[in-house]
This record gives C-alpha cells, sequence and structure tokens, in this order.
C-alpha cells in the first residue's frame, strides 16, 4: 500500500493563493508497472509546471484511504489513472460521470456496459433467488441495517448452521473505545481513534478494520501512519 503523497503539503509546488473553488487532481497507478504510472507522472509533471491557485495536486500511487480522505471539502476531483479491456487506442481519455454525486442522488450505474448487460446474469441470479432470502444484518462497527445481509433460504436450512447448533442468540460485545464504523464509513482516520495503537493493536483488535490485515487500522498500523508525513524534498519524475 503506498500511502499518498499530498504534493502541496510543505513544498510549495503549488500556489497557494486563495480561491473560491477548490480542486484536487489525484494520480492514481504504480511507478513498477509501467504505464499504470501514468497517473503519478502527470501529478508529478504539473508539480513542475505550476498549478493555478485553487487546485492541489495528489499522487495517490496505489493508496485508497488517504486519497479518499484528501478529497473531502474539495469542489472538483479529477482523477487520472490507467485502464485495460476498453477496446479504444491507447490514451483514449473517458469521463467517469458524476452527476449523481453533484445531485446528491445515491444510486448505481453501469459504467461496464460493453461487458456487462443491464439485466445482468439471469442465471446466478436465478440461483441465489433460490439458495438465499434476505434478511436484517448487525455489522460489526456500524450496527443493524435492515435488509442489508442474507441467510439460507427455507427449503436449505438443514443446511444453516445458526439454526442447525442455536446460536442465534449468541452476540459478541463491542469496544465502547473502538470507532472502526466510523473509520468504515470514512467519517475519521484510523489515526483519529483515541485507541488506535494504545488499546488496539493488530495483537490486541478492539475493531473489525483492526483485525483484518488488510482493514484501515491495521494498514495505518503497519505502516505507521500515526502522524502526518513531511515531505523534505522534491519528488523525482520518473519516466514510464
Amino acid at each position: 500500500m503506498a500511502p499518498a503523497l499530498l504534493l502541496d503539503e510543505g513544498l510549495g509546488l503549488v500556489n497557494r493563493t486563495s480561491s473560491s473553488t477548490r480542486t484536487l487532481v489525484v494520480g492514481c497507478g504504480n511507478l513498477l508497472r509501467g504505464d499504470d504510472a501514468v497517473g503519478p507522472v502527470l501529478v508529478r509533471h504539473l508539480a513542475a509546471l505550476g498549478t493555478p491557485p485553487g487546485v492541489r495536486l495528489a499522487d495517490g500511487g496505489t493508496a485508497g484511504m488517504d486519497v479518499a480522505f484528501a478529497m473531502r471539502g474539495q469542489d472538483t476531483v479529477v482523477v487520472v489513472d490507467a485502464s485495460t479491456g476498453s477496446g479504444h487506442p491507447a490514451g483514449t481519455l473517458y469521463r467517469v460521470p458524476g452527476e449523481r454525486l453533484e445531485h446528491g442522488r445515491a444510486e448505481v450505474e453501469n459504467a461496464y456496459a460493453r461487458a456487462v448487460p443491464a439485466e445482468g446474469n439471469p442465471v446466478a441470479q436465478a440461483v441465489l433467488a433460490d439458495v438465499f432470502e434476505v434478511r436484517d444484518r448487525v455489522w460489526r462497527g456500524i450496527g443493524m441495517i435492515p435488509r442489508s445481509g442474507w441467510q439460507l433460504a427455507p427449503r436449505w436450512r438443514d443446511y444453516d448452521a445458526e439454526h442447525r447448533f442455536d446460536v442465534a442468540a449468541v452476540t459478541a460485545p463491542e469496544s465502547s473505545l473502538c470507532r472502526s464504523g466510523e473509520v468504515l464509513q470514512g467519517l475519521i482516520k484510523p489515526s483519529e481513534c483515541s485507541a488506535f495503537g494504545k488499546e488496539c493493536t493488530p495483537r490486541r483488535p478492539l475493531g473489525a478494520t483492526m483485525v483484518s490485515n488488510e482493514g484501515a487500522c491495521a494498514a495505518y498500523f503497519q505502516y505507521r501512519r500515526l502522524e502526518p508525513v513531511t515531505i523534505t524534498a522534491r519528488p523525482e519524475v520518473v519516466g514510464v
């Protein structure tokens, strides 16, 4: 996991004059994988050239959470990344529709219509409908979300461990110190939890995001993202 490197933090690479518009340009990609590095390389070039007032640059690398937090409060976010399998020539630019975000709409949009039909996979849907039924579920750190989980349908009940072993009443109490639910929802960074790195560590995890090696809290702990990184040198532009 490569931490996001905010090029305007402490470097003076970007014109910091105040502006009523806040724009973030994020370059995503892996510098070790040839053309996949187009995003990080581009933001480094932009940093060298200078940007207009109100524009910030972020080398997102292969990070996730850091980039997501960097997007908070921005009016416009431009993501530069490479993709494969489109069938179009190299260098083709795509615009990912963002109208639903701009207007506060929460909906699903098919961005892969060339490969995924609007009706989905009817064979897979039939299997799921036969085996499972929707139910309310409790999610660690978040709580009850209506109709957010599955359980085996009645005709498959003999294979349901919850039914066969009568464990429905078994609960796992959660720590009052843990704020993993807020981390999962992107409301806080792992290091903003008072238990992070103290009462809560990978050896003694309090929440789901510290239990898994891929959890945000475990990643922050592993890579020592306890304090903001101070950048002391201009990043070198790496060619592809």
